[in-house]
């Protein structure tokens, strides 16, 4: 059983660092003022986040996912409409959601207890 919490944990750990990635190289796609690539790039992440919320949200708070997949969803829009400030605070925002998910999650004394 606690192999299969850890492996759970370890896969979900990775996925967040990967959704974590891909919002770096979206920022700094607009910080080099590359809207078209942090619009395609933001849609992927869009795309790929959501073929996998669908079996985290089974384990993950849900208030944290969907709160997730809404920033996403506007980080689109933000980097479609080229808005460079709106776009800087969304990713800042996921990163905070991820984190924080990151940090529920982990296998420790004060999330057991």
């Amino acid at each position: 059983m606690l192999f299969f919490v850890y492996s759970w944990e370890n896969s979900i750990n990775n996925l967040l660092k990967d959704i974590e990635n891909r919002a770096d190289k979206i920022e700094v796609q607009i910080n080099n003022f590359e809207y078209n690539e942090a619009a395609l790039e933001s849609n992927n992440l869009y795309d790929f986040w959501k073929s996998k919320v669908v079996y985290i949200d089974m384990i993950l708070n849900h208030s944290e996912t969907n709160a997730l997949t809404e920033e996403i969803l506007k980080l689109t829009q933000y980097t479609k409409q080229k808005a460079d400030a709106d776009g800087l605070a969304s990713v800042h925002y996921i990163k905070c959601l991820l984190n924080r998910i990151i940090n529920q999650q982990s296998i420790n004394a004060e999330n057991i207890l």
